[in-house]
């Protein structure tokens, strides 16, 4: 009886428990939805999961004062001069390449044209289901600084990350503390960039 239901029955006055519903139903696709069991043709097909859109962006609309002008990670080594909007999609570039129950070491360079107090965020979407709001996504790199240059800190890669290539995004923001990877404000940026996790080799013998 849901006319909502891609079986609905006008002619029904009782509900059966039998009504199925339109969303995606390929299992491959970035919008999957298991629950679904009419096609809607609105799957979004990539090659993984960093090709697949994120539940959120972030916003920032003035990078003149502080902006993100290098990030190092793992096989990343990108210079940028800031961007308005974002995040910043440098997905196409050569990406990280990192392996599970490891550590490395990200290196994040800001422009900071005073002595304005700055927060370098990083998120990791280890799981691979578009968002970075899991135990275990987020790092903070630095802050509060009050200068510009390189700020370093570990990214240890979670033993149980799913192998393959998946999505991280590196912020800086102005003032806040908070870690929100979907902020939107004004003085800031946020860049986002491809990681390939590669599953951990266990060599057995003795040492």
């Amino acid at each position: 009886t849901d006319s909502l239901a891609c079986n609905y029955d006008s002619t029904a006055t009782c509900d059966d428990g039998l009504c199925a519903y339109y969303g995606c139903t390929d299992a491959t696709a970035c919008n999957y939805d298991s629950t679904a069991t009419c096609d809607d043709s609105s799957c979004i097909i990539a090659n993984n999961a960093c090709q697949c859109p994120t539940t959120c962006n972030s916003n920032f609309t003035d990078i003149s004062d502080e902006h993100i002008t290098n990030v190092t990670f793992a096989g990343i080594n990108n210079t940028s001069a800031g961007i308005t909007g974002g995040p910043v999609d440098y997905t196409a570039l050569t990406g990280a390449n990192v392996i599970q129950g490891i550590t490395d070491t990200i290196s994040v360079t800001i422009y900071n044209s005073a002595i304005w107090t700055e927060y370098i965020h990083a998120w990791f979407d280890w799981n691979q289901n578009g968002d970075f709001y899991d135990p275990g996504e987020y790092y903070l790199v630095a802050g509060p600084v009050n200068t510009g240059g390189s700020f370093t800190n570990s990214i240890s890669v979670p033993v149980n990350a799913l192998t393959g290539t998946t999505r991280m995004r590196v912020m800086m923001d102005y003032m806040n503390a908070i870690p929100d990877p979907c902020r939107s404000a004004t003085y800031g940026e946020a860049e986002d960039y491809c990681v390939t996790v590669n599953a951990l080799t266990v060599v057995l013998g003795c040492t």
